[in-house]
């Protein structure tokens, strides 16, 4: 000791000389591995017993007064013991990375400069100290369990702001689910009421055609056409404590869509909707796509006038008014705009089909890129069907009525002037019918929404048989592409690949996001390719006309993308306009999508072959899943080229033939990778790929890591707090290659609406 302090002034020398040196004792620093988990079921170890500290930042009791923290917020006062479990993984996803990352601040605290530098390290206290000192336990956590508690509820509603949770609106009033006895109650003593005014005219078909978008069609050739007027007041409406608004929309009767199959959906196409409040319009917008505008409403009438008015105005400038008059009592009627259907009466062409419901079209406009749409499709919503023991509507009739439409300028009508526009130009050939209908039951138009997906191809535009909302998160695919005799020969995993790829596009895919197994990058770099007209790699031993003449589609918006995610996310990350794309990415793409490529976007794996900095590129990119693109993982189970048997591939002629049963190592490890895709969700899943990596078989199941990467990025896209309410992982199918190779492919979540692929397998 005094050697080491030989230096320092005489008067510490002095003090130092004092100490006995017979009772002197050396203080051994102890350290400790990481545990691979702080929890076990409903167990928890916190404190110096689950990460232990050196003393060179005294930070061992302030982590286990972090610890303490979070446990009390992820098991407030009430918590059920049921729920225990679930809440210690929100604990340990909130101190595990922490924990350990403070230690390892701790440790290279204690090294010597000299050490440091040896082993090309730094000290940056200012990093250190933003880390140490600027986390909130509480704060951090309880947002934590906010979002998984949010994510469990299916029956929530997010728009923005986003950052303050989940909004009520009228398919979540007061922020409670429409059933709730509370919901219930309210309507019971307030009970919401309508009173809708529709005034059905005559005009020109071709007119009204240029309104219809891409699909839609008048199911009668006649050039005259109905349409409505209608007119509704909401009152007493819960969602808004109790209070009410009005709208008016114009309704285009005798519309059809043709399906994909070649049927036909016919409905009321409904172009233009005003409101008198920003609340249901926000909410009309982002819930349910419809095309709302802000419009002042003056309704002027009750159920015993002889005269009813209503007015179209903005800020004192009219340019819509509406009378009605003479309405009498008529038999009751379903709620809706259109009356009555047509029936026939003597010769002629036979009535249109009724009309099932209301279509309109959802466009939402890309930030940043004027004129390009972010997203964009028709939505359908069918009649609501009366509710069993509800008083039916009273309805009332008449012939006279009045539809006066103005046109403005920009001056008058700055925002909406395009419109008025256009609805005064439309020709009125006669008023039919007016009608005013009342009622007590309010129908929620969200329950019946049918939101289907947009076909790129507008001459193959069509309603999907399958009905989708892509705003829920896409499924994630890893697939074992094999050797490259998976696209030169048939097989089970080829025909659930095509599955797939049929599937992705019945719903409307954006674009493909995936990682492969032969491309990577040094030092802590990943690449996205960015080359606009990539070649193709050769396939060995597979005739070229299997792949030669397959167009591929890069992505590049959607790579550019990517690349600003991946940098905001911290990665060292840039494009690569050269690359050429290999067999193990566009094997899977010909397999999957035989007819032509979908927009696709390839990401790098680092060389370095960190199973978490995989994780986080999926966890990183995972919102792009909310938005219609397909993560896709390609790699293999089990890809030991030098484990593989070649002789019975060179005696056969074929990759499949097998004269033994696969090797114990295979097999075992091939059932863990099963259980661990089809048995764990959310962050789970994330801890159990990563955790095959120290397997005692993983070492003969990959020689190399390369193959193994893949999984590590579909865990990260499929890993997420939310992903633990989604259905667990699926084998598809599987082929044994070369005795050894175990190319399993395997489907983590499902498609909106609960379609999946029936597994190949089963």
């Amino acid at each position: 000791m005094l050697h080491i302090y030989k230096d320092v002034a005489p008067s510490v020398l002095a003090i130092l000389e004092k100490a006995d040196e017979s009772k002197l004792k050396v203080w051994q620093l102890l350290d400790m591995e990481q545990m691979p988990s702080f929890i076990h079921e409903k167990l928890a170890v916190v404190g110096d017993a689950a990460h232990p500290f050196l003393p060179h930042q005294g930070q061992g009791g302030g982590q286990a007064i972090e610890d303490g923290v979070a446990l009390a917020a992820v098991l407030p006062f009430g918590t059920k013991s049921s729920e225990i479990k679930d809440r210690l993984q929100i604990f340990e996803e909130c101190r595990y990375e922490r924990a350990h990352r403070i230690q390892g601040y701790t440790r290279t605290a204690g090294m010597d400069t000299a050490d440091l530098a040896a082993k090309g390290m730094k000290l940056d206290m200012m990093e250190y100290m933003g880390y140490n000192f600027g986390h909130d336990a509480w704060d951090y956590t309880t947002k934590a369990l906010r979002m998984h508690l949010e994510a469990r509820d299916k029956t929530l509603r997010f728009r923005n702001p986003i950052e303050f949770g989940a909004s009520p609106g009228p398919r979540q009033p007061l922020g409670m689910h429409p059933t709730s006895v509370e919901i219930q109650a309210l309507r019971k003593a307030t009970p919401e009421k309508s009173r809708t005014y529709s005034i059905r005219f005559r005009t020109s078909r071709t007119y009204l055609q240029n309104l219809l978008p891409a699909g839609f069609a008048f199911t009668s050739p006649a050039t005259v056409a109905s349409a409505s007027i209608s007119c509704t007041t909401l009152d007493g409406m819960t969602w808004l404590g109790g209070g009410g608004y009005s709208m008016l929309g114009l309704y285009i009767h005798g519309i059809n869509y043709t399906k994909r199959n070649g049927s036909k959906v016919f409905g009321t196409y409904l172009p233009v909707l005003f409101e008198n409040a920003a609340d249901p319009i926000i909410t009309g917008r982002d819930e349910l796509g419809m095309p709302k505008l802000f419009a002042d409403i003056n309704v002027k009438g009750n159920d015993g006038d002889e005269r009813s008015e209503i007015s179209l105005s903005w800020r004192g400038t009219t340019f819509g008014t509406f009378t009605v008059s003479g309405l009498t009592p008529e038999e009751p009627v379903p709620n809706g705009v259109n009356g009555s259907q047509p029936v026939q009466r003597g010769p002629g062409p036979p009535p249109p089909p009724p009309e099932a419901g209301t279509f309109y079209y959802r466009y939402i406009l890309s930030v940043g890129e004027p004129g390009k749409a972010d997203v964009e499709y028709p939505v359908f919503i069918p009649k609501p069907e009366a509710a069993e023991g509800t008083e039916a509507p009273k309805s009332f009739a008449s012939k006279m009525a009045t539809i006066s439409l103005q046109g403005k300028n920009w001056q008058t009508l700055p925002t909406l002037h395009h419109v008025a526009d256009w609805l005064a130009g439309m020709p009125m050939y006669g008023v039919g019918e007016a009608k005013l209908v009342t009622s007590t039951v309010v129908s929620d138009s969200s329950a019946n929404a049918i939101c289907h997906s947009w076909v790129r191809d507008i001459a193959s535009a069509a309603l999907n048989v399958s009905l989708t909302n892509l705003s829920a998160p896409t499924p994630v695919h890893f697939f074992s592409h094999g050797s490259t005799m998976m696209l030169g020969e048939e097989s089970e995993s080829a025909d659930y690949w095509k599955a797939c790829g049929d599937e992705a596009l019945a719903n409307g895919i954006k674009g493909v996001i995936m990682m492969g197994a032969h491309w990577d990058c040094l030092g802590d770099r990943i690449e996205v390719a960015t080359n606009p007209s990539p070649g193709k790699s050769p396939v060995a031993y597979v005739h070229p006309s299997k792949y030669v003449n397959y167009k591929l589609v890069p992505d590049l918006d959607s790579a550019d993308r990517c690349i600003s995610m991946l940098k905001d996310g911290g990665f060292n990350v840039g494009a690569n306009p050269k690359f050429e794309w290999i067999h193990d990415t566009y094997l899977i793409l010909i397999r999957m999508f035989p007819a032509g490529c979908p927009p696709t976007t390839i990401v790098s794996m680092n060389a370095r072959f960190d199973p978490h900095f995989h994780l986080r590129v999926g966890s990183t990119l995972r919102p792009l899943r909310n938005e219609g693109y397909l993560f896709i993982g390609t790699g293999g189970a089990v890809h030991n080229l030098y484990r593989n048997v070649w002789a019975p591939m060179l005696k056969y002629r074929d990759n499949f033939a097998q004269e033994t049963a696969p090797e114990g190592w295979a097999l075992e490890f091939r059932q863990s990778v099963e259980d661990c895709m089809t048995q764990n969700r959310g962050p789970a899943l994330r801890r159990a790929i990563t955790r095959l990596m120290k397997h005692p078989q993983y070492r003969d199941a990959h020689a190399t890591d390369d193959h193994f990467m893949s999984a590590c990025f579909v865990a990260g896209a499929a890993g997420d707090w939310e992903d633990e309410q989604e259905e667990k992982g699926r084998l598809g199918a599987e082929t044994w290659e070369l005795t050894n190779m175990c190319n399993s492919q395997f489907t983590l979540g499902s498609w909106a609406g609960g379609q999946r692929v029936a597994a190949a397998a089963a």
